[in-house]
């Protein structure tokens, strides 16, 4: 019952709740609100619940009606194609579909009946989250309550600093589990919850970050990197922003430098875990002392969180404890491939080749599937792109494998550039750290990356632009 009571502790107590348009939610409209959601659902009968609405402050308020129910919710986008609420209605059979136009004429005009909370179990499944899909059919990871509460507890303690006086921009779409981080905060720390209208316009949330007097955010490395773009980040005023929860992607040597120079002395952690490991399984907050941080321009993951066993075998890192996922949604081949038995414990395979230092913090150095063979040679795609991002000239940087009948494969690197710099002097300059078959075959410059739902950098847009 830990979580009903953090929720029932937190609608009686002070809510600070923003809309998309930075306007304050009466409370007494959010109770409302949250009462009549939590009676339709109750009222539905409905043991899974799909919630396909837009982010805002209602896509919230009805995961925690579902968490207060012991009901288990499948996060979707709005715009999702109806092909694939299908294909994840296939594998989940959920009961329930809430939809923006459920919400708006039924749900909101729905008479609110008293509801109890249901007794839930912590093995219950909390939520099941689907991967993008990007290759093959999407997998849906189990995530137990019991998992979240671990979590939990860690973040509660570990942002320690964090107070009810903090203004927390929430950026992220529910269908990615670093939301849940921006939930618990709420949950635990009673702080200030602004609901950005972001939409990869990073101009926007730059705006929202000054305006509303943002203290504190997570996001991903991508969103951080836009917004310390020299040109943007002389012109706006992120003074009140003192802390930033950064995971989902690597973070680049190249976004150290920009956090060292125009975030040193803030609240900068360098957070890790995939979606099957329950959001976060390694912390680690950045001293902006290189030694402290780095190792060969790898920047640390950290350490693992609260209860959390991590191993690197065969140089990838595995990870076990009560965060790991209950096991995807209807595939026991897909679920029994992703898990490995360990001297009587079952841990996670990441598919990320890691090692640990001397200090016992972690590094990630790149994705199995990142290592490819060119021209006889074994090359990793993110060490080739650590080494273009120590250029004081280059933004930005991704590599990609194109298959070639000769080569295997050949080097695309895709770059945005601080400074017009032409590619005979990229090559130049690379030809001083890279040996001649790691230099990339072709170049493509761009002015930004196409995103996926995550905000990360979406590598199939990329890969279909070759």
């Amino acid at each position: 019952m830990w979580l009903q009571n953090a929720i029932r502790q937190r609608l009686e107590s002070d809510i600070f709740l923003y809309d998309t348009q930075g306007e304050l939610v009466p409370k007494e409209r959010v109770i409302s609100e949250y009462k009549k959601i939590k009676s339709f659902v109750s009222a539905s009968n409905s043991k899974v619940v799909a919630i396909k609405l837009k982010k805002d402050y209602h896509y919230m308020l009805t995961i925690l009606a579902c968490m207060d129910l012991g009901v288990t919710y499948i996060p979707l986008k709005h715009d999702y194609p109806m092909d694939r609420v299908k294909q994840i209605k296939e594998d989940t059979s959920f009961d329930l579909l809430i939809t923006e136009e459920l919400f708006q004429k039924e749900i909101l005009t729905h008479q609110a009946q008293e509801v109890k909370s249901r007794a839930a179990s912590d093995d219950d499944i909390l939520y099941i989250l689907f991967t993008s899909g990007s290759t093959g059919r999407p997998k849906g990871a189990q995530i137990k309550r019991s998992s979240y509460q671990n979590f939990y507890n860690w973040a509660e303690t570990y942002f320690d600093h964090l107070t009810a006086d903090d203004h927390f921009l929430q950026i992220s779409e529910f269908t990615f589990d670093i939301s849940l981080v921006d939930v618990g905060l709420f949950l635990s720390k009673g702080l200030h919850l602004h609901f950005s209208d972001f939409n990869a316009n990073i101009f926007k949330l730059a705006y929202e970050i000054e305006t509303y007097k943002i203290s504190a955010t997570s996001t991903v490395p991508n969103n951080i990197n836009m917004l310390l773009n020299d040109m943007l980040v002389d012109r706006a005023d992120f003074s009140s922003l003192q802390t930033i929860l950064i995971a989902g992607a690597r973070f680049s040597w190249g976004l150290y430098e920009k956090c060292k120079k125009h975030f040193n002395g803030r609240h900068i952690y360098n957070l890790y875990g995939p979606t099957e490991f329950t959001i976060y399984s390694h912390g680690k907050k950045l001293s902006f002392n290189e030694d402290q941080d780095s190792d060969n321009h790898n920047v640390s993951i950290g350490s693992p969180v609260l209860n959390t066993k991590s191993i690197i075998y065969e140089n990838e890192l595995l990870l076990a404890g009560p965060q790991l996922m209950h096991g995807y949604v209807n595939d026991n081949d897909k679920t029994q491939s992703a898990l490995i038995e360990l001297n009587g414990e079952t841990f996670y395979k990441s598919g990320d080749v890691a090692f640990q230092n001397e200090r016992g913090e972690f590094f990630i150095t790149g994705r199995n599937d990142d290592t490819i063979k060119t021209r006889g040679f074994r090359v990793n795609l993110l060490d080739i792109d650590s080494y273009i991002h120590r250029l004081d000239y280059v933004q930005d940087s991704v590599s990609i494998a194109k298959p070639h009948e000769e080569l295997e494969n050949e080097i695309v690197n895709f770059i945005i550039l601080k400074n017009n710099k032409s590619e005979k002097e990229l090559r130049e300059d690379l030809a001083q750290v890279l040996l001649p078959y790691q230099i990339p075959v072709k170049f493509i410059f761009l002015k930004n990356f196409p995103v996926n739902n995550s905000g990360k950098v979406c590598k199939k847009q990329l890969k279909e632009m070759l």
